[in-house]
């Protein structure tokens, strides 16, 4: 009896790591399910990642690079695809963001090793991929091809674009409301070509449009909960913490609104001394000019070690408006066990409960009277540290 397993390939943009940015884990996870039932081969479409960056004691049997295979959309097409978003509906080459095969006879070459394997599932690992993944299942007409979105493209575009709208960048608003309708068409085309389509949000998939035999599911965001949980500080100021890239349009709007509004707001309101650390990296030079000038603000571009600012924090904020899927800063934050003040969208799709979770705010004023309580009664930030913490394990804690 033949009891070798089948081939998987994990068609993926960055390399899998158990840690680093929330794309990377995302890959991550999937490498884990499906290595326990497939040879996984991880098929990676960045060209900056090299062979000396790869970990020796990654769980795949092998790692693909293609991404000297492949080309972005050209300006002058993107031009032309954000000025007549429905050209996407003719062609794919106008698509904004979008990854194409330079030759398929070149990505034919990079797979030559795969010629004589059984091939039995593709799962491509977000949406501008699908030229790709369908190249793949040219390849392989038996394989069951899958395509994880992560985010709903077309809400989560929209929404970015009212990020970059609120921070004046409105030509950068306008094309990210262009990739948004191209994205909403897209959709409409290309569902009906994978056996199932996963999002990261529950609330995300009954919008999603199913093509015929389509499965339509939802695959939480997960994360490597920290071995030990310090407990917080009892004494001294009171410390605060935002965690995320800076390069990110909804990122950077949310620290603008701590240092503008949030931070001048508990400044005239409470006594305790306190200070806000800021981890994130890429900022631009007006935020870290901001952050500079911005009293009670420590700001960190890259930590080494975040779990040493969670085990100095004791209060985890999120004014998030904008962006897609679940927050994987937020889940962090349930992880380690801090009660996190936050907006709606910040908690999104998480099933999170309003004063059972965490503390809900929209505005600075609300933000600041959320922090003056929670500083005035432990006994509620650890019941909603607590009750955070048992709602990201039982759901979204990785095996």
């Amino acid at each position: 009896m033949n009891n070798v397993k089948p081939v998987a390939l994990l068609l993926t943009p960055v390399l899998p790591q158990p840690g680093g940015s929330g794309r990377a884990f995302r890959a991550w996870d999937w490498l884990q399910t499906l290595g326990k039932t497939h040879r996984v081969h991880v098929v990676v479409t960045d060209p900056s990642i090299k062979v000396s960056m790869l970990h020796h004691d990654l769980p795949a049997e092998k790692v693909i690079m293609v991404g000297h295979t492949l080309q972005l959309t050209s300006r002058t097409f993107s031009r032309f695809g954000m000025l007549f978003p429905f050209l996407v509906l003719g062609s794919q080459k106008f698509v904004v963001d979008w990854l194409h095969p330079v030759s398929k006879k070149i990505l034919d070459i990079c797979l030559a090793d795969l010629a004589d394997e059984p091939v039995k599932h593709i799962l491509a690992y977000r949406f501008y991929l699908h030229d790709v993944a369908i190249s793949l299942s040219e390849r392989f007409p038996e394989a069951v091809l899958e395509l994880d979105m992560d985010d709903y493209e077309p809400q989560t575009r929209l929404s970015v674009a009212g990020a970059q709208a609120r921070l004046g960048r409105y030509a950068d608003a306008v094309r990210c409301l262009s990739a948004a309708i191209q994205y909403w068409f897209l959709e409409r085309q290309v569902a009906k070509r994978y056996h199932t389509v996963y999002l990261a949000s529950e609330g995300d998939c009954p919008q999603f449009p199913r093509g015929k035999g389509t499965v339509i599911a939802c695959r939480p965001n997960k994360i490597v909960f920290p071995a030990y949980l310090p407990h917080a500080p009892a004494i001294g100021e009171l410390r605060m913490l935002f965690v995320g890239s800076l390069s990110y349009p909804p990122n950077e709007e949310a620290v603008r609104i701590l240092a503008t509004g949030i931070l001048p707001e508990l400044q005239r309101r409470l006594k305790r001394p306190f200070r806000l650390f800021v981890i994130g990296r890429q900022p631009s030079p007006e935020v870290k000019s901001l952050l500079k000038q911005t009293e009670h603000v420590d700001f960190v571009p890259d930590a080494d070690d975040l779990a040493a600012f969670y085990a100095d924090s004791h209060i985890v904020l999120i004014p998030l408006r904008a962006g897609g899927g679940t927050k994987l800063k937020t889940l962090e934050a349930f992880a380690y066990r801090r009660p996190v003040i936050s907006t709606r969208h910040g908690v999104r799709g998480l099933g999170a409960v309003v004063g059972e979770h965490y503390l809900h705010a929209e505005t600075p004023m609300e933000f600041a009277e959320a922090v003056i309580r929670l500083e005035a009664d432990p006994d509620l930030s650890e019941r909603i540290a607590q009750a955070g913490w048992e709602l990201c394990s039982r759901t979204f804690r990785v095996e």
